[in-house]
């Protein structure tokens, strides 16, 4: 159960969570401000819109999945433990010990290295869908739905290539 967290579900389940949740937040945002011509009202102040309004959100994106990421996999090993404790009546030393025996760094350091990609894949989207809106109110609402749907189909293709090159590589 701690490998499986650790290596796909925490960052896997955080990233489309994240995604469903702060990507269509993101897109919605800056397609409101395309729309409401902020984004040429900054750039005719000599402000670049990339480095005002995308970079703090790219960053923001990129800790927070790492660290919710973090919090998926504390979860996740609880739930391992509540259930195996509780319903397959498993000693809970024994639990905890076989556990911590399975469990390497490279377990966790991949997870947050996925973390951390995936983040990078849900801003970019996200701000991509969100500069590139047209067509009103209606436009905002496709760009936060298609944010949404490119970012799961994305993370899991990425968790795909990401799983097959640590299995290559022995990670």
């Amino acid at each position: 159960v701690a490998i499986a967290v650790f290596r796909e579900l925490g960052p896997l389940l955080s990233g489309i969570v994240l995604s469903g949740f702060a990507g269509a937040s993101i897109a919605a945002e800056i397609g409101a401000m395309v729309e409401g011509e902020e984004i040429k009202a900054l750039r005719a102040t000599a402000l670049n819109p990339v480095r005002f309004l995308v970079m703090p959100r790219f960053l923001a994106t990129v800790i927070m999945l790492t660290l919710i990421t973090v919090i998926a996999d504390v979860v996740g090993v609880l739930g391992g433990f509540l259930t195996g404790t509780m319903i397959l009546d498993l000693d809970s030393t024994q639990y905890l010990n076989f556990t911590r025996d399975a469990l390497t760094n490279k377990d966790f350091l991949t997870g947050l290295a996925k973390a951390a990609v995936f983040g990078v894949m849900i801003s970019v989207i996200a701000c991509y869908e969100g500069l590139n809106v047209t067509g009103g109110a209606e436009g905002v609402g496709r760009a936060t739905t298609n944010t949404v749907v490119k970012c799961i189909v994305a993370l899991i293709s990425a968790d795909v290539v990401f799983t097959a090159i640590f299995y290559a590589f022995g990670l």
